[in-house]
């Protein structure tokens, strides 16, 4: 793999990205308030998060992992110690919130659900999936992932080395993956499965994996060529057509059965082109403030919805925007709140170790 781990694309820091992230995390925020109503809107945006982490990982880490049990152990309790700390105060947030009547999660009536929460597990659940905090299945959804990510990457290093090489195993793995997701929404969708498709792990993995496997293929295609040769307005061009056609598609394609496979589909290859490309748009993506709102990603994704919730519940007015600015100015707070309280609870940890 070291031709693979030289690769120019590796070198580079792709800041594009965490400005579409941004815009990402502020569409599922406007979904939430009902600013938008497109149907499953924050579904397509999560999986475009998904599609940035299964590609990110593969470019940054394929081909480097020695796929023993302690560098897998490793490897997930690195992800752990950086996602427990923030589930764990959203959730004793969430639990607050349910006592004060805010939701509808009452500790006292949902015991079974708390425990299910308190160790990430209540996704497996369909009854408990959305339970106390409803965002925080995707934290437990992104963390089977990346505990399976040298797996992944062991599973295709193998397929490579089956074809002598050759990434033909790895193409046709990767459109069956495609048809699999495909026909679990079908599946799904005829009532055939009983299955919270949005949620469950198993699914997401497929997710997760398709854009890996993409991520690794990228790094083949672009071993050893450098930047994209073409110049900056025939990038920036790819790009707004990207967009564009990204935004198209996840609306025309809405009312089908298979809109979240599409949705992942799409979502990869906007992911892939802004990896490639370095155009005038990803020059704005990659602007401080959104790098710097991006930092904050995680906290303000975990404690949003309650914070809307929480207008929702105790401000009474006609004027919606009014709610929204609330709630968006309440979720920045909580966000620094929730912060301050991890590094709190990582210090209290280190001290104790």
């Amino acid at each position: 793999m070291q031709e693979l781990a030289q690769g120019d694309i590796r070198r580079e820091r792709i800041n594009s990205l965490s400005g579409l992230k941004v815009i990402a995390l502020a569409t599922i925020f406007c979904w939430h308030t009902g600013v938008l109503t497109r149907p499953d809107l924050g579904g397509r945006m999560v999986e475009f998060f998904f599609a940035c982490s299964g590609i990110l990982e593969a470019v940054r880490h394929y081909g480097t992992y020695s796929y023993t049990l302690q560098e897998t152990y490793e490897n997930f309790k690195r992800r752990l110690r950086k996602m427990y700390p923030v589930h764990i105060v959203t959730f004793v947030l969430a639990i607050v919130l349910g006592e004060l009547g805010v939701t509808g999660w009452v500790l006292g009536q949902n015991k079974i659900a708390a425990v299910l929460e308190l160790f990430m597990l209540q996704v497996w659940d369909a009854k408990t999936m959305f339970a106390f905090n409803g965002v925080s299945w995707f934290l437990c959804d992104l963390l089977v992932c990346y505990a399976f990510t040298p797996f992944m990457s062991y599973v295709v290093q193998r397929a490579r080395e089956k074809s002598g090489g050759s990434w033909r195993r790895v193409w046709l793995m990767l459109a069956l993956t495609i048809v699999l997701r495909a026909l679990i929404d079908l599946a799904v969708g005829h009532g055939t499965v009983a299955i919270a498709v949005h949620t469950f792990p198993p699914v997401r993995l497929l997710d997760y994996f398709m854009a890996y496997v993409c991520g690794c293929l990228l790094l083949a295609w672009r071993q050893g060529r450098g930047p994209v040769a073409a110049g900056k307005p025939v990038q920036t061009a790819v790009e707004v057509a990207a967009l564009l056609l990204y935004v198209w598609l996840i609306n025309v394609t809405a009312p089908l059965l298979v809109c979240r496979t599409l949705g992942m589909v799409f979502a990869t290859g906007l992911v892939l082109t802004f990896v490639l490309c370095r155009g005038w748009v990803s020059s704005f993506f990659s602007a401080v403030p959104f790098r710097k709102l991006a930092g904050i990603e995680l906290e303000f994704y975990m404690v949003h919805e309650l914070c809307v919730q929480t207008c929702n519940h105790y401000i009474h007015v006609q004027e919606h925007w009014i709610i929204v600015l609330c709630a968006l100015a309440l979720a920045l707070v909580m966000t620094f709140v929730v912060r301050v309280a991890v590094r709190g609870i990582n210090a209290l940890v280190a001290r104790l170790a």
